[in-house]
């Protein structure tokens, strides 16, 4: 049977240590830009479609503060508020999703769910790939090696 002898764990515990610290506060930052895409998004669509009354549907669509869940983190974008009769603009964006028997659906919503599923998680992902490398994210080696041993 084969002995493994293995060197640089103590570099590897403590930067996976330091990771970790970094990871929980480059969540933050990784929700925020995918965030700010989503809203680029969702607005371009409302363009798309003509859905501009007044143009307070396209302005309303914010991202909520960051909330914790039972699966994590996660932020919310969607239309908010009310349009000046009283309307929620989060109504008016439904209605025009899935249209009504006088009004044609115009899928602004699916149109941008479709178009920023891939730029969010590429956006997220190179996110996380200049967070983890700032301040010697990519330190440290970890040597396995085989040892020969007599039974």
């Amino acid at each position: 049977m084969g002995k493994f002898t293995f060197t640089g764990l103590d570099s590897i515990q403590y930067q996976l240590q330091a990771r970790g610290a970094k990871v929980s506060g480059t969540v933050n930052h990784m929700l925020h830009a995918g965030a700010k895409i989503a809203r680029e998004e969702m607005q371009a669509a409302l363009k798309e479609y003509k859905i501009r009354d007044t143009g307070n549907l396209i302005k309303s669509i914010k991202a909520s503060k960051i909330k914790k869940g039972d699966s994590g983190k996660y932020i919310t974008i969607r239309p908010t508020g009310y349009d000046r009769h009283g309307v929620p603009n989060a109504l008016k964006g439904y209605v025009y999703e899935i249209g009504t028997s006088r009004l044609p659906a115009r899928p602004w919503k699916t149109l941008a769910d479709v178009r920023m599923r891939d730029k969010i998680q590429a956006r997220m992902r190179e996110v996380f790939q200049e967070e983890m490398s700032k301040n010697g994210g990519n330190e440290g080696k970890w040597n396995v090696e085989e040892v020969e041993t007599e039974e």
